[in-house]
């Protein structure tokens, strides 16, 4: 038997037989469709339980399945609601479908009685807001949930039924189809992950994959060479009104010095393109510090390894010898025992003394294949310092990394390969030296109900997204002012 007769014999019991994901991209806002292909193929009534990602800060705006020449509608209730109803209606002898979150950035479908021979379309329709990052958008659709180190159970990630245990021989097939309207068709598009076929279109662009693709690495879009700009958005129902406001602040000249505690993720996931990735990225970044700033460097597997115990000056006898020790790195120190060891460098590394120096700062550099949750994310924010990430690889975690970054008020970069990995070490800098807005407020012409809290630290060349509800719609164009020191600027 060859590894293909396998393959094909082993998708005989695989219920999940494809994905088509269709997508519009209009401004800074991405609605997705997705198209799950299931048939029981068995000899069996089954019920069927699968597992999927999505992008985080993805909200559900729809579900629909067809089934038996029928469609029906999804209807959102609390999980526990949900939940007794989903099994009411298998007790009856129905088909139910059940979409719930799990862990951060997860959900898991349950498909109730789907009879032998039975196939069943369920589609799952998703909104996100984007990002400029300087002049380009990067867009990431997740299709895989990369094998993650450590228990998925514990403190609740995962229910047990919900249980990822991804097979390397699975093969499921992906389309993809999106239209690209506005300022970003005109941009100049390319996928560091999957072959493009870009056409113009009345409204745009149209790009679809080129090629047989599959489920085995997320879809990552970069659209570069747009202008970032400001945008706003309103919307009413007669009782009352939304309003988002995305700003594109310019970059401010204040600058601080830093103490960096640099942590590498030499674990077996990062072997391959990964860890040559990190090596890349930290040669840069160490290019980025001055004599003034303090460092110290750290890498982690099963266990943490702290080349230092005392941050040092970033001088040029410091530089040479991280730089040997960065080039001596590799994957080979097992598991990936992040909590450990990030919570090892954030307590157990001595700081600068001198009263000049903030809070010293963490930049992590890993794919992110471990289970982290969020009692220990609040740990890390309790800690007063903020981590920066770089996730590198096609399959870096997209949610949990970039949650903890954004709990502990720091900011995350993702290089794949085939990526520039210098334009992201710069804005990884840029977020890095940023000094603590002494006044960040949006002006919304009038006193909103309800606004989002801003985050304390903004750096130029980034989008801030601000969210507020009145009880009719404003009639001015807001305004982001933003002061720094003795910089002040407006957008």
């Amino acid at each position: 038997m060859t590894r293909n007769d396998f393959i094909a014999q082993r998708r005989e019991d695989i219920s999940l037989k494809k994905m088509d994901a269709k997508g519009r991209l209009e401004g800074l806002f991405l609605e997705m469709s997705l198209a799950f292909l299931y048939k029981n193929e068995s000899t069996e009534t089954r019920e069927i339980v699968f597992t999927f990602p999505l992008a985080r800060g993805s909200v559900l705006l729809g579900l629909k399945s067809e089934f038996g020449g029928n469609t029906l509608e999804g209807t959102i209730y609390p999980k526990a609601e949900a939940q007794e109803k989903y099994e009411e209606a298998i007790e009856k002898g129905d088909a139910p479908i059940l979409v719930e979150k799990s862990a951060e950035g997860l959900f898991s479908t349950n498909l109730g009685s789907l009879a032998p021979g039975e196939e069943l379309i369920l589609t799952v329709e998703y909104g996100q807001l984007q990002n400029f990052a300087e002049d380009r958008i990067r867009v990431v659709i997740p299709t895989v949930i990369a094998p993650r180190y450590g228990s998925p159970h514990r403190r609740g990630l995962l229910a047990p039924h919900e249980s990822v245990e991804p097979d390397a021989l699975a093969a499921y097939p992906f389309t993809l189809s999106l239209d690209i309207l506005g300022d970003a068709a005109s941009g100049t598009v390319s996928s560091p992950s999957h072959r493009l076929k870009t056409s113009k279109s009345v409204e745009g662009l149209s790009l679809s994959l080129d090629g047989e693709a599959f489920l085995d690495r997320d879809f990552i879009l970069a659209i570069s060479a747009i202008p970032g700009k400001s945008i706003a958005v309103r919307a009413s129902d007669g009782e009352g009104a939304v309003a988002l406001a995305s700003f594109f602040p310019e970059e401010t000249k204040t600058r601080e010095p830093i103490s960096l505690k640099i942590l590498l993720d030499c674990s077996g996931s990062m072997a391959g393109a990964s860890i040559e990735i990190a090596k890349k990225s930290l040669r840069d970044i160490l290019g980025y510090l001055t004599p003034e700033d303090y460092v110290s460097y750290s890498q982690f597997g099963s266990k943490v390894a702290h080349h230092v115990v005392k941050m040092a000056p970033a001088n040029l006898k410091t530089i040479a010898e991280l730089s040997q020790k960065v080039s001596a790195s590799d994957s080979n120190m097992g598991g990936t025992e992040l909590e450990g060891a990030l919570m090892s460098t954030l307590t157990e590394i001595a700081t600068p003394k001198k009263a000049s120096f903030k809070k010293p700062s963490v930049l992590l550099l890993t794919d992110g294949c471990c289970w982290l949750d969020d009692q220990f994310m609040e740990d890390c924010r309790k800690l007063g310092q903020r981590i920066f990430i770089i996730g590198v690889g096609f399959m870096a975690e997209q949610n949990a990394l970039r949650k903890l970054a954004e709990t502990t008020e720091g900011s995350i970069e993702y290089v794949a390969p085939n990526e520039e990995i210098e334009r992201a070490i710069r804005r990884v800098f840029v977020n890095l030296r940023a000094a603590e807005s002494e006044e960040l407020k949006v002006d919304w012409g009038e006193t909103p109900l309800w606004e989002t809290a801003l985050s304390r630290f903004v750096s130029g060349g980034q989008t801030v997204h601000a969210f507020a509800t009145f009880a009719s719609a404003p009639q001015s164009l807001p305004t982001l002012r933003l002061r720094m020191g003795a910089e002040t600027t407006e957008t």
